[in-house]
């Protein structure tokens, strides 16, 4: 179950008369005050400043250009923010400047706006740069697999508070 900390697992395995042999068993978590996320990325790093707070005027922003594997973890990223916390934060397009607070998502060369974030080059598959700061998270990835772990992760790290979801400044690839 998520949420649930332990001191002590205990596996029992029947074998019905047959050998059982395990080459490994490995356990994901976070230990307390971590973030628990999953995929586990290969880089992250916390940032200065003040979290991010998921207001009500909060927009996804993708490019007018967009592909369609940014429409669809925009989209997906709504919906579970939706899902989770209620708040019902629209897609909209937009190359200009991005509103404060704003999600912006995409893949790179598709936003002026996404390009000036400074994130790390994600040159592979599945790979994804989240930057989030207290003016608005960036998500970048090469493809539609690594745009949808970028939205996870980031629905993983927000956490409900008054008056609404937060996340800590970090970086993460």
């Amino acid at each position: 179950s998520v949420g649930v900390e332990v001191t002590r697992l205990v596996v029992r395995l029947i074998s019905f008369q047959r050998n059982i042999r395990l080459a490994g068993l490995e356990l994901w978590g976070a230990g307390p005050g971590e973030p628990a996320v999953f995929p586990l990325p290969s880089k992250m790093a916390r940032l200065p400043g003040e979290p991010f707070a998921l207001s009500e005027g909060a927009k996804i922003v993708v490019a007018p250009s967009a592909s369609d594997d940014s429409h669809f973890a925009a989209k997906l990223l709504s919906e579970k923010l939706q899902e989770d916390y209620g708040r019902d934060i629209p897609v909209v397009q937009k190359d200009g400047s991005a509103p404060a607070g704003s999600i912006l998502t995409g893949k790179p060369g598709e936003s002026g706006i996404l390009d000036a974030a400074e994130l790390p080059a994600v040159d592979q598959p599945e790979r994804y740069a989240l930057k989030i700061e207290a003016e608005g998270v960036a998500i970048l990835a090469s493809d539609r697999r690594g745009l949808i772990y970028g939205a996870e992760t980031l629905l993983q790290l927000l956490q409900a508070g008054d008056p609404g979801p937060t996340a800590a400044p970090c970086l993460i690839e």
